[in-house]
């Protein structure tokens, strides 16, 4: 709507109201009320101010109605026009995030199964170097105790050397096992490794976006002030800081109870941290 759609009132009106607006800018800004007479002048002048306000209105209200008139009617066209392809793109949009949820979640099963058999293959791998190494111990084991067997049987050792040479093979092969163990257990609680599948979706024009959008709604306001509460107890100000972000104090509330008061002294008893105030 340009401006030249709006009548304005008449120039004569307009000057006049000027005319008039000055005198009482004068007269408001040169007095100064110092006793009963400059109070009951200041008083007319306030009057004088009211009744130019009403003039204002008066010739401005007819054209503001009218126009305001034209672009309600505007804007009922308007909605006219848009709520049906507003409720196709609405049902397009539940298609289209239907099927894309849809692909998200068949994605997700896809991942799921592919790092459970990646678990898998990690588990057995582990199973299967414990069982590699178990045997390579005893074989070294084994392969020892006969070294030291043909050693004594050869007279190249005595009997005790051979006790002591036995007693430290079989502990070498313990240790080999234990270590065997160990790295088992360190396989087997180590993370698998892991993939990602990404949905299948492409990128098309015109398309909702495919973003995800968090909101939130408080169904127990009680809880929260508990738990404010408890941090205020503790002196866990790091807490209490942070639930506070999450209260809002309404000032319109405040002035309600102020004007229902209308007692400075006891509403600022009544609501600690609060300025009341009054004037007139």
């Amino acid at each position: 709507m340009s401006n030249a759609e709006i009548v304005v009132p008449k120039e004569k009106a307009i000057e006049e109201l000027n005319r008039r607006l000055t005198v009482l800018q004068d007269q408001a800004r040169a007095i100064k009320v110092t006793d009963q007479p400059t109070y009951v002048q200041a008083a007319g002048i306030r009057t004088s101010f009211k009744a130019y306000i009403d003039a204002v209105k008066f010739q401005t209200r007819p054209e503001i109605v009218a126009t305001k008139e034209k672009l309600d009617r505007l804007k009922q066209d308007e909605s006219v026009l848009l709520s049906p392809a507003g409720a196709e793109v609405k049902a397009l949009d539940d298609k289209i995030v239907s099927w894309r949820e849809e692909e998200k979640r068949q994605a997700r099963v896809e991942q799921d199964r592919k790092n459970a058999e990646l678990a898998r293959q990690a588990q057995e791998k582990a199973d299967a170097d414990r069982r590699e190494s178990e045997r390579i111990a005893a074989e070294t084991q084994k392969r020892k105790m006969a070294e030291i067997k043909h050693l004594l049987d050869t007279g190249k050792i005595g009997k005790r050397e051979a006790a002591r040479q036995l007693k430290a093979a079989g502990l070498f092969a313990q240790a080999a096992i234990e270590e065997a163990a160990a790295a088992h257990e360190e396989a087997k609680n180590a993370p698998p490794p892991t993939v990602t599948v990404k949905p299948n979706v492409p990128t098309v024009a015109g398309a909702p976006k495919n973003q995800v959008y968090y909101s939130a709604r408080l169904v127990s306001p009680e809880k929260l002030w508990v738990a404010f509460a408890a941090a205020i107890r503790s002196d866990n100000s790091e807490r209490a800081a942070f639930l506070s972000r999450f209260f809002e104090v309404s000032e319109s509330a405040l002035a309600k109870y102020a004007r229902e008061t209308k007692d400075n002294e006891r509403a600022s008893e009544a609501v600690p941290g609060v300025e009341f105030t009054s004037r007139g």
